[in-house]
């Protein structure tokens, strides 16, 4: 198989790509880097402690939530667990009655099947004489 030949002039259609430039520096390394950080004032300190104690409350909220569904989820699923078992107990419960029902439809059927034999030989006999 042979390649085409590529051709060094670049499409007008296609854009070539810029070089990947370094990301810029994030927030804890841009202090790191600076000598000397200018003190956050008091009440900006208040006002950090006051949201982050309210993302820990909206986190606190979330995760009791969360473990109520668990609990929620827990109980619904042993319910089910207690109620597949009846299901089993009753299923296996009309196994049982089917069997004794086609048992003593059997033994009916055997029993029409002499009746019907001796009724056959009474009306022989009485029919003979």
């Amino acid at each position: 198989m042979t390649v085409p030949p590529v051709s060094p002039v670049a499409e007008p259609d296609k854009v070539e790509a810029s070089p990947v430039e370094p990301a810029a520096p994030t927030t804890a390394e841009a202090q790191a880097e600076t000598p000397n950080p200018i003190p956050a004032s008091p009440q900006q300190l208040e006002a950090e402690l006051a949201e982050a104690r309210s993302e820990v409350v909206r986190h606190h909220t979330l995760f009791k939530k969360a473990v109520e569904e668990c609990e929620r989820l827990n109980a619904n699923a042993t319910h089910i667990q207690a109620e597949l078992k009846t299901f089993q107990a009753d299923r296996q419960q009309l196994k049982t009655d089917l069997a004794h029902s086609r048992h003593a439809v059997a033994t009916a059927e055997a029993r029409v099947s002499e009746l019907v034999d001796a009724f056959s030989a009474l009306q022989q006999e009485h029919g003979a004489f």
